[in-house]
């Protein structure tokens, strides 16, 4: 019992010693700035966000804290034949019709999410075709899908992406008509119908596209999922439009 007082002295003097360690390791350096105690916080917030799985960005209307995007797990398995494609046609929120071509089978489909695609085993399809998919995925889903899909991919497997909204190039076009007049380029109604869809018909937000995109965001985005860039195609949707304001990306698995 006498040396209990001794034994919990030494106990409050080493958690004391530790605490002033951890603050000289930790503290903002002595000409630190409030900018710099702001950031330093920030880097904080974003590793412990990260330890539960989620993350912290900015947008266009605020700050986000979402999942952090990745792939799924394979579930019970679904039988594909050897030598497969699969088509995505979006329906409702993340929702859509999973087509089944090729293998020397008659074509099959099923309704899924299309963002996570469990019953599809790992390395499974050889390519796969998206309509009406990519563009219209919020961010944080969308990054999550290009891992699904690069997942159940055979290695050098191709996924493409057809007919994307280039802002580039919508936006060049926006410009020349404020230069050149009327009849020249595209007025403000016509880009809003290229970035994000008809805004008169599309009656559920689901029907809009949730982003914009160029050359340089899609192909940095697809490589760093884990894709290499085949080919980057500007074309036209209507013999009518000023010029190509969409882009056809095929992209292949990186081993």
């Amino acid at each position: 019992m006498s040396q209990y007082p001794s034994t919990l002295m030494w106990w409050r003097a080493s958690v004391r010693d530790v605490q002033v360690r951890h603050y000289r390791a930790t503290a903002p350096a002595a000409g630190a700035t409030s900018k710099d105690r702001v950031s330093e916080m920030k880097g904080i917030i974003r590793r412990f966000l990260g330890l539960v799985g989620v993350e912290i960005y900015g947008a266009r209307g605020g700050v986000y804290v979402c999942r952090v995007p990745h792939a799924g797990r394979a579930g019970r398995a679904r039988a594909l034949p050897a030598s497969c494609w699969l088509r995505l046609r979006l329906q409702e929120g993340e929702r859509g019709v999973v087509e089944v071509t090729g293998g020397g089978v008659a074509p099959s489909e099923f309704e899924s999410s299309l963002v996570r695609l469990p019953q599809i085993p790992d390395e499974s399809v050889d390519g796969i075709k998206l309509i009406d998919v990519y563009e219209y995925l919020f961010r944080q889903d969308r990054r999550s899908a290009i891992r699904e899909w690069r997942r159940i991919l055979r290695r050098d497997g191709t996924l493409e992406i057809r007919g994307l909204p280039d802002f580039e190039a919508i936006a060049t076009q926006y410009v020349h008509a404020e230069q050149r007049g009327p009849g020249a380029g595209l007025r403000l109604e016509q880009v809003l119908q290229c970035t994000h869809g008809d805004l008169t018909k599309a009656d559920r937000s689901d029907l809009l596209r949730k982003d914009v995109f160029t050359r340089e965001s899609v192909t940095a985005e697809l490589i760093e999922a884990g894709y290499e860039i085949a080919s980057v195609e500007p074309v036209r949707r209507q013999p009518s439009e000023p010029a190509p304001l969409w882009l056809d990306v095929v992209v292949r698995k990186r081993g």
